[in-house]
């Protein structure tokens, strides 16, 4: 097991991508380092973190509104009902949780001509190839260009200040995709 406490998948993706046909196949392999921070509590006006602690009913610094708390996590980011982002964000997870900090992955394997899913799960920071569902049980809509799903990990990527250890998209040769 590496540092954060989350294995590399790769060797899973091999075994099971022996077995696949697909022409149009995506493999998401986004695993961060430990200790990323996944929410943050914001102004419910204007989503702004406040720099410094501040009590539920003052002044928001950043809009002049009475401050009222809201939690934003990156859990929410991909949840626009947008196809890009159903695809980006179809396998993410949270492990190593440890107050607002956590190691995020974003693993599976999409076969868009079946139209199915496989989504890696973790138990005791041992991954595991869940078995083949239906995608549109993640709100996939169908294809979707691999760039834009890219563009939308790539802004998360930074919106969060994310540090991968891994960050890859493979095609159905697991050549990386750019």
């Amino acid at each position: 097991m590496n540092p954060t406490g989350v294995t590399n998948i790769n060797k899973l993706y091999t075994k099971e991508l022996d077995s696949f046909l697909a022409l149009f196949l995506c493999v998401k392999n986004y695993l961060s380092k430990a200790n990323q921070i996944y929410e943050i509590t914001v102004c419910e006006e204007c989503e702004s973190q406040p720099l410094t602690p501040i009590e539920e009913g003052e002044d928001c610094p950043s809009c002049g509104t009475e401050f009222i708390p809201y939690d934003k996590g990156t859990y929410d980011f991909f949840d626009t009902g947008q196809n890009d982002d159903a695809v980006a964000g179809f396998a993410f997870g949270l492990h190593n949780i440890n107050l607002q900090r956590a190691v995020i992955s974003i693993q599976g394997i999409i076969d868009f001509d079946n139209e199915t899913i496989q989504v890696v799960k973790y138990t005791n920071g041992e991954p595991t190839l869940q078995g083949v569902k239906d995608f549109t049980s993640y709100e996939i809509q169908g294809w979707e260009d691999i760039d834009e799903v890219k563009q939308r990990l790539d802004l998360f990527t930074d919106e969060w200040s994310i540090d991968w250890e891994i960050n890859q998209i493979l095609d159905n040769e697991l050549n990386e995709v750019n």
